[in-house]
């Protein structure tokens, strides 16, 4: 959060931002605060990724035991069924791509993950039609040789999650992490977990499903290690429910929200260098800042908060904090935006508002400088 900053410092910059490239993470560049979409929506989920049940007539069906660590090596479907401790299910099948049917599985682990995917092309891992599924780790995660696992499912490969039943998982640490991309398409699904609950390198791709998060670190995190153009969180459906000790969702380059109900609740709610809502219904209660744009994807992206859309409520508890920060720009379209709290907006750069309504504290605002923190 930035307090007494002069608009003026950072006015140069903040124009010399907007009117850069922004990288959409997918394969083409788009402009920041233009309008358009951020992220190449063509090219986020695949029509496997989104078919929510699968034809088992030809799976192999696997029923997990006690202490036994099940090696899947080969392209197929398979059902994974039945309770076990100190059990896992690793795939290990390079360039296959591989479907996990999980149908009624339960898996209690001291120390090591649940699931495993060292090498594959994808693995989908959809829950079966009517079934509950439960994974946990109760203790500090174990190395297993150089590697340390970081959640319930770990993956170095792309993964989807889908289907109709459910999944809870209870974590030490996190409950699903993928060094590369990591799709929600469907299902139903509970984390609790004291680190991050769901991490991804690449991208976090949520298209639809129920997701109750209730973390002690963040609740979505999308970070690169080295390169600041992945790591984006895009969000195009579903129903989320974040309670998390710092940020609810957390991206690098881009974070865009086109549809869902969002229900966050955190230190943060949204942070990213360019934040791009064009719809949805989204209710954030934040200690610090609702919606934080800032400069992480330093070079390639421009600072920005957009609102193109949707109607989002934000409700600040702590002092001093901001319904919106934003290091670079704000642009408001449309949508309605409502902000409760000590402080509305803290802009750095420009302010853009050509349509929608802006409320704070119960009224209705029709001059953003008027209650933009740092210029004042």
């Amino acid at each position: 959060m930035m307090k007494n900053r002069k608009k003026a410092v950072w006015l140069a910059a903040g124009i010399a931002a907007s009117l850069g490239l922004a990288a959409c993470g997918t394969g083409s560049r788009k402009t920041a605060g233009s309008g358009k979409s951020a992220l190449d929506r063509d090219e986020l989920f695949t029509s496997r990724d989104l078919e929510q049940t699968v034809n088992a007539t030809d799976a192999e069906t696997i029923t997990v035991t006690d202490g036994d660590d099940v090696a899947i090596r080969n392209e197929g479907i398979y059902v994974l069924r039945g309770t076990a401790e100190n059990a896992s299910v690793t795939v290990d099948a390079k360039g296959a791509k591989v479907q996990l049917l999980l149908d009624h599985l339960s898996i209690t682990n001291k120390d090591k993950a649940a699931i495993v995917v060292r090498k594959a092309d994808k693995v989908f891992i959809t829950l079966a039609e009517g079934s509950t599924n439960d994974l946990a780790v109760t203790d500090t995660f174990r190395k297993e040789g150089k590697e340390k696992r970081k959640a319930v499912i770990d993956s170095e490969e792309d993964i989807t999650l889908n289907g109709t039943g459910s999944l809870h998982i209870t974590s030490s640490q996190g409950a699903v992490h993928s060094k590369k991309a990591l799709s929600i398409t469907g299902g139903t699904y509970t984390f609790d977990t004291k680190k991050t609950a769901v991490k991804a390198e690449d991208s976090i791709r949520i298209k639809d499903g129920t997701i109750t998060i209730t973390s002690e670190d963040d609740g979505l995190h999308a970070e690169h290690d080295s390169n600041t153009e992945k790591g984006y969180v895009y969000i195009g459906g579903g129903t989320l429910n974040i309670k998390a000790e710092d940020d609810c969702i957390f991206a690098i380059p881009i974070l865009q929200i086109d549809d869902g109900s969002l229900n966050l609740n955190g230190h943060e709610g949204l942070e990213a260098t360019w934040i791009q809502i064009n719809g949805g219904a989204l209710k954030i209660l934040a200690r610090d800042d609702g919606m934080n744009a800032n400069r992480s994807a330093k070079g390639h992206y421009s600072t920005l908060a957009e609102i193109n859309g949707g109607e989002l409520t934000i409700s600040l508890s702590g002092k001093e904090a901001d319904g919106i920060d934003s290091n670079g720009d704000l642009v408001i379209r449309s949508g309605t935006l409502a902000i409760t709290g000590e402080l509305a907006i803290d802009i750095v750069g420009d302010i853009r508002f050509t349509g929608g309504t802006v409320i704070f504290n119960g009224k209705e605002q029709t001059d953003l400088d008027s209650i933009n923190s740092a210029g004042n």
